[in-house]
């Protein structure tokens, strides 16, 4: 447990943002670009210091700068980029999508 405390701490005090990209085929077998970023606020490294993960989607909520994929994924279904479906099934929470 102490190794683990000490990797969270380490993490919390050098993560500066986490990206994700996911490729997604959409409509007329186009490759469309959806992501995540975390901007590693203080909050965000409180919680990853205290190993209380569950927490960073909240905390991602109001952090400026930061997006969820769940954004970004409807995002490209308002502009026409790809389906609902689709969204969905990149989605980490597709019951949150609208």
């Amino acid at each position: 447990e102490d190794a683990r405390d000490n990797i969270r701490s380490s993490l919390s005090s050098v993560l500066k943002a986490i990206i994700i990209q996911r490729l997604i085929k959409g409509k007329q077998d186009r490759i469309r670009i959806a992501y995540e970023i975390c901007l590693a606020t203080r909050p965000i490294a409180t919680a990853i210091r205290a190993g209380k993960l569950q927490q960073i989607n909240n905390l991602m909520l109001s952090s400026e700068g930061s997006v969820l994929m769940n954004d970004s994924l409807s995002h490209l279904v308002s502009i026409g980029h790809i389906t609902m479906d689709e969204a969905k099934r990149y989605s980490y929470n597709a019951d949150e999508m609208a």
